[in-house]
């Protein structure tokens, strides 16, 4: 009996149809963008922002985004909270400024008034609500240092040097019997690995890189 995977036999019609999918989608995202833009948000160079990144437009011309930084998916960052509004009939506004080669990880919220520094990394999840200085980690809500992002990309490196590593398709269309032994190393190295993907340029530049 064959074990061909449908990687070696693509469905011409599915393929076609995931195309189509993919540029309408790209074309709502560089909706999106002009919106952004429009509203006055700065970004710098290479600026990467995912899709379903929240920014908020109310003050868009507050938020400035440096160069080569990282917004991932669900990340929300506020310009203004209305709590107040209805008891004491003002609301808060604030700037959000994000430096340079930053990196926010999914669903972090950034409130108003808040800077970030260059070269920084707030963890999944994350609420900043106070400033966080340049080559720093943070995490937590609110989230606090603690340690420096320098230290992160040092002991990631160690980490991929001797932990298990994978390349390109190496985790695709696995017998049982593999994926048993792949998920046994994984655990074996307290429960990650690492994998290299050559094609994993993203489209969701807001800039060019």
């Amino acid at each position: 009996m064959s074990c061909a995977s449908s990687r070696e036999h693509p469905d011409p019609a599915r393929d076609l149809l995931g195309r189509l999918r993919d540029a309408i989608e790209i074309q709502r995202y560089r909706r999106q963008v002009r919106l952004w833009k429009r509203s006055g948000v700065r970004f710098g160079r290479g600026v990467l922002v995912m899709p379903t990144a929240f920014l908020d437009l109310t003050y868009g011309w507050m938020i400035a985004i440096g160069d080569r930084t990282r917004i991932a998916r669900e990340v929300r960052i506020f310009t203004h909270d209305a709590s107040a509004q209805r008891d004491l009939g003002h609301g808060r506004v604030g700037p959000v400024t994000i430096g340079r080669d930053c990196l926010i990880a999914e669903r972090a919220t950034i409130l108003p008034g808040v800077t970030i520094g260059d070269r920084v990394m707030v963890g999944v999840g994350s609420v900043v609500a106070t400033n966080l200085p340049s080559n720093t980690r943070a995490m937590g809500a609110p989230a606090r240092v603690y340690g420096t992002f320098d230290a992160w990309i040092e002991e990631t490196r160690q980490a991929i040097s001797t932990g298990p590593r994978f390349d390109h398709e190496e985790l695709y269309d696995l017998t049982e019997s593999r994926r048993a032994a792949t998920l046994e190393r994984l655990r074996a190295n307290g429960g990650h690995g690492y994998s290299h993907d050559p094609f994993s340029a993203s489209p969701y530049y807001v800039t060019p890189p």
